[in-house]
């Protein structure tokens, strides 16, 4: 099984060898960035450990980027026509998001948030998701998606972000997280200040 993360820069790969499941070292994970001139060539490397045939891999892919899926769709068909590729969506996700726009917040947000449970959180929670842009969404007590907010303005400079400068700042209110903004502006924000 290969789970596939594809964001707005860069698809995330996790392959898992399911003979292996009890050891430590049975997950290989690879980051490709979409603009990367050799971008078949690293997924050609990345598919190398992978069985040419039998059994099949099985390709679960989350995204927030279409475009980024076609193009790894179309890679995996003329590469690995053997292989089976499921997409994840809104229903296969056992979370509800009690927001304005709830079709407006992500795969990748809502599968952060939905997982809680199964990494043993059984009480409210901030999920903080650092892509191309840093998320941080507020989860309730009955598991249910309230809030969301892009962090626009983190400053992680040299010297910035250390834990003396963290404990000075309050964490921001409940009250001021919001439904979830423009992931573009978000990016863009982000990527002029860096």
């Amino acid at each position: 099984m290969i789970a596939v993360d594809a964001g707005n820069s860069s698809i995330k790969l996790a392959s898992m060898d399911p003979a292996r499941t009890n050891e430590a070292t049975n997950i290989t994970a690879r980051r490709i960035a979409l603009s990367s001139r050799d971008f078949e060539s690293q997924l050609a490397d990345f598919a190398s450990a992978l069985p040419a045939t039998e059994p099949e891999v099985c390709w679960l892919i989350a995204s927030v980027n279409a475009a980024g899926v076609d193009r790894l769709r179309r890679w995996i068909e003329r590469h690995r026509g053997c292989d089976r590729v499921y997409q994840i969506d809104r229903q296969h996700i056992a979370i509800t998001a009690d927001v304005r726009f709830p079709e407006r917040v992500g795969i990748d947000r809502l599968l952060g948030a939905g997982n809680l449970p199964i990494v043993g959180c059984k009480q409210r929670a901030l999920v903080i998701d650092a892509g191309t842009s840093i998320t941080v969404d507020w989860v309730d007590d009955a598991g249910v998606f309230e809030a969301g907010q892009f962090c626009r303005e983190l400053d992680c400079s040299p010297g910035r972000c250390t834990k003396q400068r963290a404990t000075r700042s309050p964490p921001p209110s409940l009250s001021q997280l919001e439904s979830p903004g423009r992931t573009q502006a978000a990016m863009y924000l982000g990527v002029a200040r860096a």
